[in-house]
């Protein structure tokens, strides 16, 4: 085994000289947030909607179509900027933001995505997904999907039995691994990259997708108390290896991730 060079040393548990975001915002930053979230009833083309006070525990079946006519870099109804290459979707009535995983019933293949928007405005459909992941469920067109708001605090991307599948850019979407050889690690140094560690679970979850969309394995997303206060990890690992610690690292700074500690725990 080669030797593990370390960038930096940190206890993997919530540490003080963590970087965070997330800070306490002023009165008026406040206000422009809950705007964002839209408002509980609203009308569109004739009808009336009433947003779902929560989404914990939502699960549904339906159609999903593909956006045809938002332009790329306009608002979305969550103050965010469309991107038809990020994994978003909208929905009627489900709080902006949620979280959920999607999954296309044609073939099985699921993907995490962020509900920022209202739509489908027309027609019958469940909700509307970008153009990137209806590619990455194998979909050009409308296809029938389920779906489930994602809640719990503790997310496991791929390469574990207990996951949520999250899809990578490719037309493939990585599941569970395939056994393989077992290797006794218990006296091995293990070591994890720490993407970043946040004080609300959004935007954990936006860096915990942006990081499980590269199509590394491994990524969670963590939620642990630090003196009282709650504050969330998104990190990949564990890696024994330098050279695949160089690899994670690599695929980071390849896809604009710069910011991350190699931690050893």
């Amino acid at each position: 085994m080669k030797k593990i060079l370390l960038i930096s040393i940190l206890s993997l548990p919530f540490v003080s000289s963590c970087s965070l975001t997330g800070q306490k915002t002023s009165s008026n930053e406040s206000s422009v947030a809950s705007s964002c979230t839209g408002a509980s009833v609203y009308k569109t083309n004739g009808k009336s909607y009433r947003v779902l006070k929560q989404s914990s525990g939502y699960k549904a079946d339906g159609v999903a179509e593909v956006y045809s006519n938002m332009l790329q870099g306009s608002q979305t109804k969550g103050c965010e900027t469309f991107d038809l290459n990020g994994f978003t979707a909208a929905h009627r009535t489900l709080p902006l933001p949620t979280h959920i995983k999607l999954t296309n019933k044609n073939n099985g293949k699921s993907v995490v995505v962020k509900v920022n928007d209202r739509g489908p405005a027309q027609g019958n459909s469940l909700l509307k997904v970008t153009p990137a992941v209806a590619n990455l469920l194998g979909a050009t067109t409308s296809f029938p999907v389920h779906i489930e708001a994602i809640s719990s605090h503790v997310l496991v991307s791929p390469n574990k039995a207990t996951t949520i599948p999250v899809a990578t850019r490719g037309s493939r979407v990585i599941g569970a691994a395939k056994p393989r050889k077992y290797i006794d690690r218990s006296h091995s140094d293990r070591y994890y990259i720490v993407v970043g560690t946040y004080q609300t679970q959004e935007e954990a979850l936006d860096r915990f997708v942006r990081v499980s969309s590269i199509g590394l394995a491994n990524v969670a997303m963590e939620t642990r108390q630090l003196k009282g206060r709650k504050l969330h990890m998104v990190r990949i690992g564990p890696f024994y290896e330098q050279d695949k610690i160089d690899n994670a690292k690599d695929r980071l700074r390849s896809d604009g991730l710069v910011k991350f500690n190699v931690v050893k725990n």
